[in-house]
């Protein structure tokens, strides 16, 4: 699905794939300052957010911003959670996965823990903070650059795997770290 954005910033592009049950997958492509659209709280729900090029700053609450560059990942849970987005450079191109984990089947919940996926410890570790910011590495730009350069024919499949890839790396993510706030 394509959804097209306008205001009088300019425009973007969305491109949604419905990856696995309870697991989007939106490519973002924006020319314009700020998205009307406000992210509004939702229980049970994580968004990462991965920025390719360009900038970009969310605002959560009045006074906390998550300012992402190119490579950058963030992720934060919904649950009361309201959050804006602006592209201070009218320049945005990235990816957000969205997790509903009231919608991952028992079927999806089984499969992943038989690949070493852990969704009870990601959304825990989605919860813990506002948001979490992971900077720019090599994991990370190995698991979204791709998404750029597959052929359309295996898109839909590529995605999946790469979505596993990014649960799995998750799982593995040590939430003692530092990871800026």
């Amino acid at each position: 699905n394509c959804f097209r954005l306008e205001n009088e910033s300019g425009v973007g592009e969305i491109t949604l794939y419905q990856v696995f049950p309870g697991i989007e997958l939106v490519y973002n492509d924006m020319h314009m300052a700020y998205c009307n659209r406000q992210q509004e709280p939702a229980a049970g729900v994580m968004e990462i957010n991965y920025c390719r090029e360009g900038r970009c700053e969310c605002l959560f609450g009045e006074n906390q911003y998550c300012y992402m560059a190119a490579g950058d990942l963030s992720f934060c849970s919904l649950q009361d959670n309201s959050h804006q987005s602006y592209f201070p450079t009218s320049h945005y191109h990235g990816i957000t996965v969205t997790i509903d984990f009231h919608a991952v089947t028992e079927e999806m919940k089984q499969m992943l823990k038989h690949l070493s996926v852990e969704l009870d410890r990601i959304r825990e570790l989605s919860a813990r903070r506002n948001f979490t910011m992971i900077r720019a590495s090599e994991t990370i730009e190995h698991i979204f650059s791709e998404l750029y350069t597959v052929p359309e024919k295996i898109r839909y499949g590529y995605i999946r795997v790469k979505m596993l890839e990014l649960l799995l790396v998750l799982t593995e993510l040590d939430p003692m770290e530092e990871h800026e706030e």
